[in-house]
């Protein structure tokens, strides 16, 4: 009887294991964003998908508020490009309405380093994100 349950349990466990998307790649968490404090009302926020996928915006709105809304199906509200880390840097572009910028990152799971260029002003800020779960 055990050696049936181990047939059965094997298919299963896999089954199960295999139907979780990852939550981080080792640089990056997926399961939430990242968030950063401009100013007494506003915030910098920059989201990683593991399909490589990144969107950015900046808020006034409350942090319990932000991933109602900010999300990948809503590209068209934010900043959105796509990346690949390679030792935990990137280099990637955003675009959207506003315009583009050049991101420059170096990760550390729960906190990101940023240089953020804009393409057309060539102004450029330096911010620390840390990491917000869902």
């Amino acid at each position: 009887m055990k050696f049936y349950i181990r047939i059965l349990f094997f298919p299963v466990l896999i089954f199960t294991l295999g139907s979780f998307a990852p939550v981080t790649n080792g640089c990056v968490e997926y399961n939430g964003y990242y968030s950063c404090k401009i100013d007494k009302e506003n915030f910098a926020i920059i989201r990683f998908y593991d399909d490589g996928t990144v969107i950015a915006s900046t808020t006034n709105n409350d942090p319990q508020t932000i991933l109602l809304w900010f999300k990948k199906e809503h590209q068209d509200m934010v900043l959105t490009g796509k990346c690949k880390f390679k030792k935990c840097h990137s280099s990637f572009t955003l675009k959207g309405d506003s315009g583009s910028q050049q991101f420059k990152v170096q990760a550390a799971m729960n906190a990101i380093d940023v240089e953020i260029s804009d393409t057309h002003s060539h102004l450029a800020v330096h911010r620390t994100y840390l990491f917000v779960s869902e």
